[in-house]
């Protein structure tokens, strides 16, 4: 059975199994999340909406993985992905903005590139900032409902970390950077 490389042990599941026993070795998996729980992580689910298709699915799992939970149950944490999204995010709303304003002159002999409408990078800066903030991320990962995905240490369960604007921005940058390295770096 494929089981889309999902680690044996893996509190992740594939929807293709009826029981978190047919992946796992235990059929609460390592912290009972997966079979117990109604929040059941279900790949095929995300990647539709987030309309990408790992190859490696442990890195969208990895994504969903907070350090208390990789703290208590080991494994790793989406602390690095998060790190690299937050660079993805960063680069793309640039290039958005410059193919949107920016253009290259043709009033002088030498080519030089500007910005419409817009006098200096602190304008642009403004635009970036409204569009990509802690609220922004956290609505949107509110609207795909990923929230109750996460892996998290029971500290964090019992705080309801997954409702904090900051660890849902951390989520939406944690998987940009998932799919970063799962696509190679591919812009498509």
């Amino acid at each position: 059975a494929d089981v889309r490389r999902i680690r044996p042990g893996s509190p992740y599941r594939s929807k293709k199994y009826e029981s978190c026993s047919s992946v796992c070795s235990s059929e609460t998996c390592a912290n009972g999340r997966c079979f117990e729980n109604s929040n059941t992580f279900y790949v095929e689910d995300v990647e539709r909406q987030i309309e990408y298709t790992f190859e490696n699915t442990n890195l969208l799992f990895q994504a969903f993985t907070r350090r208390s939970y990789s703290q208590e149950n080991g494994g790793e944490n989406n602390e690095v992905l998060e790190f690299i999204g937050d660079r993805v995010l960063d680069f793309y709303i640039t290039k958005i903005l410059m193919d949107r304003y920016g253009y290259i002159t043709d009033d002088t002999d030498e080519e030089e590139f500007a910005v419409e409408l817009y006098d200096d990078e602190g304008s642009l800066t403004e635009i970036k900032k409204k569009l990509v903030n802690k609220k922004m991320l956290a609505h949107r990962i509110d609207i795909l409902g990923f929230k109750d995905f996460l892996f998290m240490g029971k500290g964090d369960i019992q705080q309801h970390k997954e409702d904090e604007p900051s660890v849902k921005e951390d989520l939406f940058e944690a998987i940009l950077g998932a799919i970063a390295i799962d696509s190679g770096w591919d812009e498509e």
